[in-house]
């Protein structure tokens, strides 16, 4: 829900050209205090549905996204907002705020149930102030899944040092017990960007609505935009919980090997804060399709940076699982399990030297088989080659008496057959 504006243009085109999502959004095209010179019901816009959003649909999505929207003025009841609350703090729903004139405090959601799902404190409408400006926000925590853009921690960092700035935020108060902030203002550490588990549900928070200055920037600096994408994306796979946010993570490189290759496996297990932990206990077993299991959890090497590494070896082919399950400070984290499968070597696939097939296959052709390391050109005798006599004759077709009666065989059957036709 939102009003047109390049934030909301920027974000609709992300989630539009994702083939995994699917974007129902609406938009305010006329405000109630706008001008009419025709009845409501000859206009070609239809009223905002609220009560289909909110009332009859809203447990048919998985996230909501609120941006820069003032409920009040477009006759959203407060039975509405409750119903939002109870979408996100009982039915495990995403909630995404952006910031804007008519967000937070100056949307009138102070007081309101969406006040109990935000990160953060907010202030009531004549008091939250919006801060004009140009600002580079200030990352907090780089290994949080919506922040980790780069493949390491080293180049998530250049990222988001590169990143261009934004323009002016909502300035709210401080994270409410239990919140994260990822990102906040270079003066003050007012929160920017802050996110938390409400409930069964998660929320997000970004109180500028300017990162659509992001990709422009970064054209024009002749760099990708990749980055905002990606951004975004994690922002809305993070809310709804996908599978590549899990705490507790198996990392494989494929989900098929062959038989005796080695298979390296990767556990990675993250606090609250999406922080690495070093030091856990765990519980590693693999299991194949007659349940046979195997535990572990003693062949485990434990990661400098955190996390736990190992290598396997299979050379029975079938379907497998591993699985693991983790405890911090006696507090159970959960299980995970990931599925793979090892398939014979083919034909393609075996570029192992095969000696003895190569010495029959010698023996039976007549020739020799001799090891690269033992080969000598000087030493190598090559048997002569019989000289073959070529014996040539020449036939002349015109003096061979079957070719004519063919020849005229086949003149009579085309007579016979037109005649019999009636074309003679």
């Amino acid at each position: 829900c939102g009003q047109i504006n390049y934030e909301y243009a920027f974000i609709r085109n992300i989630l539009k050209s994702d083939p995994t999502i699917e974007l129902v959004s609406f938009v305010i095209l006329r405000n109630p205090e706008n001008i009419a010179f025709v009845p409501d019901d000859q206009l070609s816009l239809i009223p905002f549905p609220a009560h289909e959003i909110f009332i009859k649909e809203l447990y048919n999505y998985d996230l909501v996204i609120i941006e820069n929207f003032t409920y009040h003025r477009f006759g959203i009841l407060s039975q509405y907002l409750d119903n939002l609350h109870r979408f996100v703090n009982e039915k495990g729903g995403g909630l995404i705020m952006i910031g804007g004139d008519n967000a937070f405090g100056r949307g009138g959601y102070k007081g309101t149930p969406i006040e109990d799902l935000l990160p953060v404190e907010i202030y009531n409408p004549h008091q939250e102030k919006i801060i004009p400006g140009l600002f580079r926000m200030q990352v907090e925590n780089y290994q949080h899944p919506i922040m980790n853009l780069g493949n390491t921690l080293t180049e998530t960092m250049h990222i988001w040092q590169g990143m261009p700035e934004l323009d002016g935020f909502n300035q709210l108060g401080k994270a409410k017990p239990g919140a994260t902030i990822l990102g906040f203002h270079p003066q003050g550490k007012t929160p920017i960007l802050a996110v938390w588990d409400k409930g069964k549900g998660r929320v997000f928070i970004i109180t500028s609505n300017t990162t659509w200055h992001w990709p422009l920037e970064l054209s024009k600096e002749g760099k990708s935009q990749e980055v905002y994408n990606h951004f975004w994306q994690r922002v809305v796979r993070w809310l709804i919980r996908a599978e590549e946010m899990k705490p507790i993570r198996i990392v494989l490189e494929k989900k098929k090997f062959l038989e005796d290759e080695k298979i390296p496996v990767e556990i990675r297990i993250y606090d609250k804060n999406y922080q690495l932990l070093k030091k856990t206990k765990v519980k590693f077993y693999l299991s194949d399709r007659k349940n046979k299991t195997i535990y572990l959890s003693d062949r485990l090497q434990i990661l400098p940076e955190g996390g736990y590494w190992t290598e396997l070896t299979l050379d029975e082919l079938g379907e497998y699982t591993l699985s693991v399950e983790a405890w911090d400070k006696g507090v159970y984290l959960g299980e995970e399990k990931i599925y793979f499968q090892v398939s014979s070597v083919g034909e393609k696939d075996k570029f192992m030297l095969n000696e003895a097939l190569l010495e029959n296959l010698a023996k039976m052709s007549g020739g020799e088989y001799i090891h690269l390391a033992k080969f000598d050109p000087e030493n190598i005798k090559i048997p002569g080659i019989d000289k073959l006599t070529r014996i040539k004759r020449r036939i002349n077709l015109w003096n061979q008496p079957y070719f004519y009666f063919l020849i005229c065989l086949f003149l009579i059957s085309e007579w016979y057959l037109r005649r019999r036709s009636g074309l003679l």
